[in-house]
């Protein structure tokens, strides 16, 4: 039996046998029937895997004797493919079993070695060593691992006089438990430690970039600020505004603005009405002469992505993003990244002052 392997496409194969014309390869990583290939430009050298016990148990032996008139037939059964399926036909009624079941433990024979299947074995749990790490470690006490510890063989492992258990874990054991299911990694630690409030603030992992998370238009990032400056009202008070925007998340354009005194829904809502507009006969309002290409922006969005503030979930917005087919899309709480688009708005609009 051949030992060289190829690959191709990130595929590796087994070479049973060849002649001058090509070989007959078997796929190493899914094992099948084997095949011939007579072009081996497009296939490339690669390592053996690592070499396998050569000593078999009482179930691998039974398989080979099973599958032994197939690999004594050498490669006639590798190229003939009637006769490998009239010996496993026959292999199926002699041992009561099917041929389908012969030729896959013949294949996976052939590419890997391997008579038996690599079976994963789920990790053992310790139920007290679950429950001393949720109830004393994971808490807001805070206490250490050796203090979990303690307070397991306190509670688990004391008889009624104060005595401990001969039988008691090691603090050894405990800790290798503790790190070797990321318990010390789990947000889970961090939530249960330090409020859950922390963890959203300061150790939610961030995914990807702003400017990728939608490819297509219609997605709007919505948000509101305070202005670093100020104007005077007609009663001659003066007072900051309120900015809100609307930026698209594919292409970065401010599709919708408005500024003014109040900061609820009704400034939401006058926010989407400006997304809506067409922006030349809205510059022109306000004695700016634009073209339609350099703000080409008007309609509703698909969805809007913003914060949990009270007036972007309020009755009536919620009321017309069902009437108008807008998705509503709110961002867990600290997380301003989730929405950075429209953050660094304000920040280069706020520079600009």
């Amino acid at each position: 039996m051949h030992n060289q392997f190829l690959e191709r496409n990130g595929e590796k194969f087994k070479v049973l046998a060849s002649d001058g014309s090509g070989a007959w390869l078997i796929s190493y990583d899914s094992p099948a029937a084997p095949f011939f290939v007579g072009d081996m430009d497009a296939y490339q050298r690669a390592l053996p895997p690592p070499a396998q016990d050569a000593q078999l148990s009482a179930a691998a032996q039974k398989r080979l004797e099973l599958i032994q008139p197939l690999l004594d037939a050498g490669d006639a059964a590798v190229m003939d493919k009637q006769y490998r399926h009239q010996v496993s036909r026959d292999i199926a009624e002699r041992y009561s079993t099917t041929p389908r079941t012969v030729l896959k433990l013949y294949y996976r024979y052939l590419a890997t070695g391997q008579l038996l299947s690599p079976k994963a074995r789920a990790p053992s749990v310790n139920p007290d060593y679950e429950w001393a790490i949720r109830t004393f470690y994971f808490s807001a006490k805070k206490l250490s691992l050796r203090s979990a510890y303690e307070m397991m063989l306190l509670q688990r492992y004391t008889d009624f006089e104060g005595n401990l258990a001969p039988t008691r874990p090691t603090f050894g054991s405990f800790r290798a438990y503790f790190y070797s299911r990321s318990y010390h990694k789990s947000p889970r630690k961090i939530i249960a430690r330090d409020g859950l409030t922390h963890y959203q603030r300061n150790c939610q992992p961030a995914f990807g970039s702003a400017s990728e998370w939608r490819t297509s238009p219609g997605s709007f990032q919505m948000d509101a600020t305070e202005a670093d400056i100020y104007l005077r009202s007609p009663d001659g008070e003066p007072f900051r505004p309120y900015i809100y925007l609307a930026v698209d998340s594919a292409t970065q354009l401010i599709a919708g603005v408005w500024a003014g005194e109040s900061c609820d829904e009704l400034a939401v809502m006058r926010c989407l009405e400006n997304a809506c507009r067409d922006k030349v006969e809205w510059c022109g309002q306000h004695g700016i002469t634009i073209m339609s290409e350099q703000w080409p922006s008007s309609g509703l969005p698909f969805e809007i992505i913003t914060d949990k503030g009270r007036e972007f979930c309020s009755t009536r917005i919620q009321e017309l993003c069902r009437r108008y087919g807008v998705e509503l899309i709110t961002q867990a709480p600290f997380r301003p990244d989730r929405k950075g688009l429209v953050e660094q708005a304000f920040h280069l609009l706020q520079e600009r002052y």
